[in-house]
C-alpha cells in the first residue's frame, strides 16, 4: 500500500452569519457554533444549532449551511486519513446524530493549538485539537454499523486515496478490489450523487491545494504530481472544487477566504 506524502489535511476558519450550499465532500468537517444559531440541512434534515454545540459530518454526507439568526462558527475540516487515529472507531459506521456540545477543554485546545484561520501539517498540533473533540463526539453523537454498500464505498475510497496519481480507472480499482466496474460506479453514485470521476478530482484536488501551500513546487509539477494528464484540466477540476485557479489559491492562502466550496 503506497502512502503519499503531504495528503494529510487540516483547515480550520472561522465564518460570521455566511451561507454555503454544499455538495457532499470526501472531507470530513466539524461546525462549532460560538454564538448565535447556526442552521443547518445534514442528509436532507434540518437543524438549528444553538452556541456552544457541534455538528459532525463525514464524508459524502450532503450539507448546507444557512444564516437567517445572526450566528459565528469555526468550520474544522481534514481528511480521511485522520481515521487512522483519534477518530478510528468512525471507520465502518455512520452517524445517525450529527449533534453534540462541546466542553471548555474543546475551547482551550482550539486556543492552545490553533489560530483563527489557515492550514496545518503539525500532527502533534492537529492531534490536540481533534482528541478532544473526538472523545466528545463519540460519547455523544450516535453511530450505526455501515450497510454492506457502504463499506464497499470506503474500500473504492480507501483505495483511490492511496492510488490518485497513478493511472485508475473504473476498471483498475474493479480489477482490484474483485468487482465488476459496473458496481464500483453504482457504488459511488448511489452513495454519493457523483460519479468515479468526481470523486477522483476532489482527491486529487485535496492533495494539489496542500502541495500549492506547502510543497514549494511549481504548479506545473504539481498538476502532474497529482496524476492529471495536462495542466488544462488541473485548472479546470481545481476551479471547480476550490473555485479558483491554483495561482490564485497560492496567492490567497494567507488571506481570510472569501468564499469556501
Amino acid at each position: 500500500m503506497k502512502k503519499i506524502n503531504g495528503f494529510s489535511h487540516f483547515y480550520t476558519s472561522v465564518f460570521n452569519n455566511a451561507e454555503f450550499e454544499s455538495r457532499a465532500h470526501l472531507l470530513l468537517r466539524i461546525i462549532l457554533v460560538l454564538s448565535g444559531t447556526l442552521e443547518m440541512r445534514i442528509g436532507g434534515k434540518k437543524y438549528e444549532i444553538s452556541e456552544g454545540y457541534g455538528a459532525f459530518i463525514t464524508s459524502l454526507v450532503s450539507h448546507s449551511f444557512h444564516s437567517e439568526k445572526p450566528n459565528s462558527f469555526r468550520l474544522i475540516e481534514f481528511s480521511r486519513e485522520h481515521l487512522d487515529g483519534v477518530f478510528s472507531y468512525v471507520k465502518g459506521k455512520k452517524v445517525i446524530n450529527h449533534i453534540f456540545r462541546f466542553s471548555s477543554v474543546v475551547r482551550c485546545s482550539l486556543g492552545e493549538y490553533i489560530d483563527e484561520k489557515g492550514f496545518y501539517e503539525d500532527e502533534s498540533r492537529i492531534n490536540a485539537v481533534l482528541a478532544p473533540l473526538a472523545y466528545e463526539i463519540g460519547a455523544q453523537c450516535e453511530f450505526e454499523s455501515a450497510s454492506a454498500d457502504s463499506s464497499m464505498l470506503l474500500k473504492i475510497l480507501d483505495y483511490m486515496e492511496e492510488h490518485f496519481n497513478d493511472d485508475i480507472s473504473l476498471s483498475s480499482v474493479g480489477a482490484v478490489l474483485r468487482v465488476h466496474p459496473v458496481s464500483v460506479s453504482r457504488t459511488i453514485s448511489q452513495n454519493t450523487g457523483g460519479t468515479f470521476n468526481y470523486c477522483l478530482r476532489h482527491i486529487r484536488c485535496t492533495y494539489a491545494a496542500r502541495q500549492i501551500v506547502f510543497g514549494g513546487m511549481t504548479v506545473s509539477e504539481i498538476a502532474f504530481d497529482s496524476g492529471f494528464g495536462s495542466i488544462r484540466s488541473f485548472n479546470r477540476a481545481f476551479l471547480d472544487v476550490y473555485g479558483m485557479t491554483p495561482k490564485e489559491y497560492r496567492a490567497a492562502f494567507t488571506k481570510t477566504p472569501k468564499k469556501y466550496k
